[in-house]
């Protein structure tokens, strides 16, 4: 599931796109009834060809999405009258868009896909075509030299290939109500996929999958069923269980999966504190982050969260002191409030500890106005609060860590989740 949900579902060079747009019509027609056909109309796939196709045309076409056993759509597809070279294009991006959907859905679809046309429209173009095409996608050709896969089809699989090669890494963020852990994952997303409220939000566990580059939002709402949008902010964290979108992060580079989780000291379900301990316990991820309320910090839930996880975990832990934004200069010491926290951690046998200073809720604020996100007049005024706040020295916050990653100093780095985010880049 985590490769369809990271799996880049458009293309906005596709070389199919300088053709005239009946002709664009006839070839999503075919390539909606091959993938209607070789996937048994699934879903999934369905979902995953029609954005395809959108990215071609500009729309999908309302009968786009069945098949025919003479395959009048498929044979429509792959035929017009023009140069050789063009008609020669034209047959290699349809066969490729075949293999490339298909194997997108499940590797096993290759040697059908290649079957699948061998047996049923080979006449309509070479056995070269198609057999240059399997050989690529079961990896016996890459970039070959004088191969006649259009490139930018070529480029577009080379780098989710790319993208997909590199480890991944799964950050489990863990809380009490009310620390600012929705806050925090929005921040680092870069985007309001959490819906932030003073009540318990987040009930499930929730996994958010980075995707190589900007190209929606995609949602699995449960039961396998997967909804897509342009909109990132659409849909709340509350109604789907697993999200792939591109982080406007420093890590939006990095093959990583964020995963929310219940508030653990919800009174009014203890089942959000079980699910929470449960998953700490599984130690299926590579690190933590706790977080931590600046303004009411040690509470005894707080407290007693953090033994649990201390005890429970054997990986990597990043503490987050949130919520510094709200400190007051003239009665709150930041730093006095750092060395406690350290020795509070100290004293439950956790030394040396990795704390960073945060204001998750300005370097949200920071990063979708510098994206020109839509801010309501209530978060406007909040924003030009938070920005003469972080033009003083007082609200530097990463100048309270011996992090200090960056000499090019912005407003967004003084919220300190730029070190946040690096910490997180190179845990080992």
């Amino acid at each position: 599931m985590e490769r369809f949900l990271t799996h880049t579902f458009s293309i906005s060079d596709h070389p199919i796109k300088r053709f005239d747009k009946p002709f664009n019509i006839q070839y999503v027609m075919g390539l909606g009834e091959f993938m209607c056909y070789i996937s048994s109309s699934n879903n999934r796939a369905k979902l995953l060809f029609e954005v395809w196709a959108y990215s071609i045309l500009g729309y999908v076409p309302k009968t786009s999405w069945n098949y025919t056993f003479d395959w009048v759509y498929i044979k429509t597809a792959l035929y017009r009258e023009s140069d050789e070279i063009h008609f020669s294009l034209m047959r290699q991006s349809f066969v490729f868009d075949c293999f490339y959907l298909a194997s997108t859905l499940d590797s096993r679809l290759t040697i059908c896909t290649y079957t699948f046309l061998l047996d049923k429209v080979n006449g309509f173009f070479t056995r070269g075509i198609l057999t240059e095409n399997y050989k690529y996608f079961q990896g016996e050709l890459f970039f070959a030299s004088g191969s006649s896969i259009p490139c930018s089809l070529q480029q577009h699989r080379y780098l989710d290939i790319k993208f997909h090669a590199k480890p991944l890494k799964k950050i489990l963020v863990v809380a009490t109500m009310s620390a600012g852990k929705s806050t925090l994952i929005n921040a680092l997303v870069g985007y309001r996929i959490n819906r932030i409220k003073t009540t318990a939000c987040t009930s499930h566990l929730c996994y958010i999958y980075n995707k190589p580059y900007e190209d929606g939002l995609i949602v699995n709402i449960g039961d396998n069923k997967f909804v897509y949008s342009n909109d990132i902010e659409f849909v709340n964290s509350d109604y789907f269980m697993s999200a792939g979108l591109h982080f406007d992060s420093y890590l939006s580079s990095e093959r990583i999966c964020i995963i929310d989780t219940p508030g653990a000291n919800y009174s009014k379900d203890i089942s959000h504190g079980e699910i929470t301990k449960q998953v700490i316990c599984g130690n299926d991820y590579d690190a933590i982050i706790f977080v931590a309320n600046g303004q009411y910090f040690a509470t005894n839930d707080e407290s007693e969260l953090l033994d649990y996880t201390i005890q429970h975990t054997h990986k990597p832990i990043i503490f987050v002191l949130n919520q510094l934004d709200r400190f007051k200069q003239q009665n709150d010491s930041i730093k006095k409030m750092l060395n406690d926290f350290e020795k509070v951690l100290n004293d439950k046998k956790h030394h040396e500890p990795l704390i960073v200073p945060l204001s998750a809720f300005g370097a949200l604020m920071i990063k979708l106005y510098l994206k020109a996100s839509f801010l309501d007049d209530d978060e406007l005024f909040e924003l030009d609060i938070l920005k003469v706040k972080f033009s003083r020295k007082y609200y530097f916050l990463e100048n309270y860590t011996k992090y200090n990653f960056s000499k090019q100093k912005s407003i967004l780095d003084h919220t300190g989740i730029f070190v946040l985010e690096k910490l997180i880049k190179f845990l080992q």
